[in-house]
């Protein structure tokens, strides 16, 4: 018999490899998540790749910082 906990692990993995995708292509040809985007990206998360908003936060810094992307929101805060 399958481990549950495996199971929902395995689940949860692919959507979060998933959602990291979908972060990436938020950027476009730019190297820049607009403002606009970073939301539309946390409700993704949340509504279509079952995470929580902690969860789909994590990722989007991650994927950010792992792809070389910038996110508008930090930038705007530097420049303050």
């Amino acid at each position: 018999m399958e481990d549950t906990y495996a199971r929902d692990y395995r689940q949860s993995r692919v959507s979060a490899d998933r959602y990291a995708d979908y972060v990436q292509l938020q950027s476009g040809s730019r190297r820049i998540i607009l403002v606009e985007h970073e939301q539309d990206a946390l409700k993704a998360g949340i509504m279509e790749f079952g995470l929580t908003l902690q969860e789909a936060s994590a990722m989007l810094h991650r994927t950010a910082e792992e792809q070389g992307l910038a996110l508008e929101s930090q930038v705007e805060k530097h420049m303050e």
